[in-house]
């Protein structure tokens, strides 16, 4: 999402009305801890420091306990952008440079690693070895200008570059060995995309596009990409800003595909910066097309649309399909949802997780990830990775370990994953 360096509505007003707010020199790891993190280890967590001048992947082994310990760190052999936007922002810069989910992702085998490099228009692909480090292997232009978005699915990957602002999908191919290729011609998008995500089954690929408030929805056939649906969302009430989707997560429930939105709600009607209440809307995900089922379920129920929590950028749920969380860039916390059999939506804590030191300003939020009991969350611009426990029962987040640091400290850290 993007963020100003400042919470003013001044330092709003410089954003465009047509955009939401919302490393190692080789393949070897360094920094390798004396003792071996791996040992016991349950999975993995890889978050990008997004570099200008060497963008690099840290690797983290993750415990039972869903604490990290840090591996080190893996050139992609391509530029990120550093605190800088990208061509297509304005951005947050430290805090949200290429304003996108899904900007580092895996394999569904969790035996390859994804990575855009939004300088220099490139994407990376990294084999996981067994002590969790990861092996360079390929790097490839996008398929066009600034990308920041990766679906996977099988030997297939999606790439959404954002160009100047009016997007497009590129197609490749994954080898044998993780190296990439392109599959053919790039799609171009009715907008600037946000995030690309593939439905649980497969079969349909489906994207935010931020300015324009609508998800464009396509079949998917190996590499081939056929628009199926332009979903516009509907005008909003008199006293709510327009949705800006933003982040997306797609999740199964009882054998049915459902789609969580991320709603940044920063400018009114008129493109005019207005920070309201987050808020998510879920949808069915059938026959490749959408169907609204929770529609602007706000991020708090106090009735004032002026405070937080703000600018919702990332959305994700868990495996089961029973929680989603959402980060709030603005307001500098994490909130949470329940889901239920019929993938309707209900806030479950407004304030799922707020830094104890009420210091997340300084620190800022960017990408998360979900692994079995755990949140990983980004905080970009202090360079940590943190993990939170969750509840369960409540939604509620207890923070449980933070690597500090590990990061670019020049800030603009986007994109985490794992398994």
């Amino acid at each position: 999402m993007f963020k100003p360096l400042c919470k003013s509505m001044a330092c709003l007003a410089i954003l465009s009305p047509f955009l939401v707010a919302c490393g190692a020199d080789s393949d070897t790891p360094v920094n390798i801890p004396s003792e071996d993190p791996v040992s016991s280890a349950a999975g993995a967590v890889y978050a990008m420091d997004n570099g200008e001048a060497v963008n690099s992947i840290i690797s983290y082994a993750r415990a039972d306990d869903g604490t990290l310990t840090l591996i080190g760190s893996t050139a992609t052999e391509g530029q990120g952008t550093g605190p800088m936007n990208v061509a297509s922002g304005p951005g947050g810069d430290v805090f949200d440079p290429l304003a996108s989910n899904y900007a580092l992702t895996m394999s569904s085998d969790n035996e390859y690693v994804f990575a855009v490099n939004a300088g220099s228009s490139e994407i990376s692909s990294f084999s996981v070895n067994d002590d969790m480090s990861l092996t360079h292997v390929s790097t490839v232009d996008s398929g066009g200008a600034a990308p920041v978005s990766i679906a996977t699915a099988g030997a297939t990957v999606f790439v959404a570059n954002t160009n100047t602002g009016v997007g497009n999908i590129a197609p490749f191919s994954v080898g044998a060995d993780g190296a990439l290729s392109s599959a053919g011609d790039s799609l171009v998008l009715n907008g600037r995309p946000t995030a690309i995500v593939f439905g649980p089954d497969d079969n349909t690929l489906v994207a935010a596009l931020v300015d324009t408030n609508q998800l464009q929805v396509f079949s998917v056939s190996d590499t081939a990409l056929t628009q199926t649906q332009l979903y516009d969302y509907p005008a909003p009430p008199d006293d709510r800003n327009v949705a800006n989707p933003f982040g997306l997560s797609a999740f199964e429930r009882g054998g049915a595909n459902y789609l969580l939105v991320g709603e940044a709600r920063v400018f009114d009607a008129t493109g005019n910066p207005a920070p309201q209440t987050s808020s998510v809307s879920t949808f069915s995900l059938s026959g490749g097309a959408v169907t609204l089922l929770s529609r602007d379920v706000r991020a708090d129920t106090d009735g004032d649309d002026s405070v937080g929590p703000l600018t919702s950028c990332w959305a994700i749920t868990n495996a089961s399909g029973t929680l989603g969380f959402t980060a709030n860039t603005f307001s500098n916390n994490l909130s949470s949802f329940s889901l239920d059999d019929s993938g309707n939506a209900a806030l479950s804590v407004s304030a799922a997780y707020q830094d104890p030191a009420e210091d997340f300003n300084d620190i800022g939020l960017s990408d998360q990830i979900v692994i079995g009991s755990w949140v990983y969350q980004m905080a970009a611009a202090s360079a940590d990775v943190i993990a939170f426990q969750i509840d369960a029962a409540t939604g509620a987040l207890t923070e449980i370990d933070r690597e500090s640091g590990d990061l670019s400290l020049l800030g603009g850290n986007q994109g985490i994953t794992g398994f």
